[in-house]
């Protein structure tokens, strides 16, 4: 499976979200999904993840570990 889905509570009581997309070599991060406030997702590339974490938004730390962890695994094939 290469694309992996993340949702989680922000602390503003709304919702953030990512689609790690293995294939593509990419996370695209949600701000808000749903919501018509303009410009609410960005891209990262994947080694850019590794190096810096998550640079748009900030996941908690168990959804970061679990990224890491497909990430990490997916590169070493």
């Amino acid at each position: 499976m290469s694309r992996h889905h993340f949702m989680w509570a922000d602390d503003s009581g709304g919702v953030q979200g990512a689609v790690l997309d293995l294939e593509a070599g990419c996370i695209q991060w949600f701000d808000q999904p749903g919501c018509a406030c303009g410009e609410d997702e960005q891209f990262q590339s994947l080694s850019d993840f590794m190096a810096q974490g998550s640079v748009y938004l900030s996941p908690p730390p168990e959804v970061v570990a679990e990224i890491r962890g497909l990430v990490a695994a997916h590169l070493s094939q």
